[in-house]
């Protein structure tokens, strides 16, 4: 997001409210590029934040059932929601790591093993 200033004044006490926000430490939002300060509020969750705060939420007192239904329904759709980009994994390996590692509450608690995972399919 561009912002256009009519004097250099405003513009250099802008850029002084950036640097501070950088200093300071606070996360600055990817969409808007702006400081929760500036921003006017918290950046918003992404879905997989929220996905997984919904998994954490329900894992206690859910059947095993619902639970393997909860993690495959959202491990189908989150695939969906992500930005098609360089880098970016085909949906069925992106699904299969939501639905084995990344949704599971037992399987995001415990310590990872192995710091270099490779994706099936990838030698």
């Amino acid at each position: 997001m561009v912002k256009s200033y009519k004097t250099k004044t405003l513009t250099d006490g802008s850029r002084a409210k950036l640097v501070g926000a950088l200093d300071k430490g606070e996360p600055f939002d990817t969409v808007t590029g702006l400081p929760d300060s500036l921003r006017g509020g918290k950046a918003a969750l992404s879905f997989l934040d929220l996905a997984v705060k919904y998994v954490d939420a329900r894992w206690a007192e859910a059947s095993a059932k619902q639970r393997d239904s909860v993690t495959d329904a959202l491990a189908t759709v989150v695939p969906v929601l992500v930005k098609p980009g360089r880098g970016r994994p085909a949906p069925e390996v992106l699904r299969q790591a939501l639905r084995s590692y990344v949704l599971p509450v037992p399987r995001r608690c415990r310590r990872r093993l192995n710091p270099d995972p490779v994706w099936p399919g990838q030698k």
